[in-house]
Parts: structure tokens; sequence; C-alpha cells
């Protein structure tokens, strides 16, 4: 009897014990990466009293369609009839418009669709010799307001900002089972646990730097020797499979602001040590 496995049955028996193992840790970073990014996070004056917040969607978006969005609201002591404002981007070659309405607005955010906003991308064109962005600038301009049952007539200034695109230039994405996840918490742990590793071998991570200084000038066997190890486990293949072995095995706790309970025990000791 054929007892061999296939590799498809092999692909899947790995897809299931990686999501097995990962899934929930991801779907934890990603979670955290949304609430830090979520509509209301931050907001901007576009008249007296009025204020818009923004949530734009990216290549990594999991909405389909991944449509962007902007809540309106007024601050205590201001109430809006109606408003109409005009969002638009604009890119090297094309520029996008969005009219949103809105009526009593008051303390409440109101939410729109912005049924127009191109989705956050950065890509490399060869013909610009660079790299271009699905939009360089966004305008908000405030067509019409009613306060009070009265038209108000003002030259209100036109709101612009430059976007930085951070999360598609700098992507701590990985794609896995139909979706897309941030893990840009273990990003920070890993970068903590490596930390902790210099701080335990050499005492601090000023010293670990240091010290491979000092080896080209005054040569210690010793020395380079764990020098040597140091740099073999900061190795970013070599420090992903360290830190997941210890973190999946509970050996390393991962707080929401990817602080490592190691650093933080090796801290506090040497703090009441001084």
């Amino acid at each position: 009897m054929d007892v061999s496995a296939s590799p498809g049955m092999l692909f899947k028996f790995k897809e299931w014990i990686e999501k097995k193992l990962f899934k929930r840790h991801y779907e934890r970073s990603h979670s955290l990466y949304l609430e830090d990014h979520s509509l209301g996070n931050y907001w901007e004056d576009i008249a007296p009293g009025v204020q818009v917040s923004l949530k734009t969607e990216s290549v990594y978006s999991n909405l389909e369609p991944p449509l962007s969005t902007i809540a309106i609201r007024c601050k205590p002591d201001t109430k809006i009839d109606y408003l109409k404002i005009r969002v638009t981007t604009r890119s090297y070659c094309k520029e996008t418009h969005d009219v949103i309405e809105a009526w009593d607005v008051g303390e409440l955010p109101q939410v729109h669709k912005l049924l127009n906003f191109p989705v956050s991308d950065v890509w490399f064109d060869e013909r610009a010799d660079g790299f271009l962005t699905s939009y360089s600038e966004i305008q908000y301009t405030i067509v019409e307001l009613v306060s009070n049952g009265e038209k108000v007539k003002s030259n209100f200034k036109l709101l612009q900002s430059t976007p930085t695109h951070y999360e598609v230039l700098n992507p701590e994405f990985v794609y896995k089972w139909g979706n897309y996840y941030s893990v840009e918490l273990y990003k920070e742990a890993k970068i903590q646990l490596s930390y902790y590793i210099q701080i335990k071998m050499f005492g601090s991570v000023s010293n670990a730097y240091f010290l491979s200084l000092e080896n080209r000038r005054n040569w210690n066997l010793v020395r380079s020797i764990r020098l040597a190890i140091l740099n073999v486990i900061l190795k970013e293949k070599v420090l992903n499979a360290l830190f997941w072995s210890l973190y999946l095995a509970k050996l390393v706790r991962v707080d929401d602001r990817g602080r490592i309970n190691l650093l933080d025990n090796f801290v506090r000791k040497s703090e009441a040590t001084s």
C-alpha cells in the first residue's frame, strides 16, 4: 500500500499547522493596528467649530471594496444645520472629487464613504525614474455651510495635507488565509528581544556596539566568540525563529505596545539594584 504523501497534501498540512500556531497572534497584532489607525483618532479643523477625520484605505486593506471614509463633527456649543464639503485628491496625472452633504451636524460624528477616493499605493515608474503615489495631496473645500438657519458667508481657508503613505512605504503586512495582517506588534517585540540579548551578553546595547569596534583594534578571542555568536543570533531569520519559539512556548510575553516581559523584568531588577 502506497502511504507516501503528495506535495499538495504536505502543503495543506503545513498551512494547517501555520494557521493553528499563528493566526490568533496575527489577528491580535492586526486588531491593535486597526485601533491605532481607526477613524476618529485624529481630527482637523475645516471651519470654526467644525472638524473632520479621515480614514484612508491602502492596498493592504481587507475591505471589499476598499473605500476610505470621513467623519464630520462639531465642537461643543456649535451646531450646523447643513454642510457641503468637497474632498479632492491630486496625483501626478489625476484628480478625484467626492462631495459630501451632512445635515444636523453636532458633537456625535457622522460617517460618510468616499466613493472616488484612491486607494493608497506607491510604485516605481521607470519613465519618471522614481516612485509615484496614487495621490500626493488631499484638499477639503467648504462649498456651503448653514448654521442657525442662515447661510454662513465667509472665505473659509482651504485645508490641504500631504499624505505620507507610511503603511505602504513601510509595510509590516503578511498575506495569509485570504487576508492581510499587520505584524508590526511583533516587529517591535523582536527589536526588544534583540536589545535584551545584547544587554544580557554585554551589559548594554551600546556596549555591544562599542566592543565590536574595539575588537577591530584590540583582538580578544573570548570577546570575538561572543560577538560572533551575537551576530548570528541577530540575523533576521535566526532572531525570527528564536522569537516565535519563545513566544509560542509562552516563555516570552508581548504587551500591546510590543514590549516583552523579559526586558521589563531585567530593567526593573537593574533599577532596584542601582
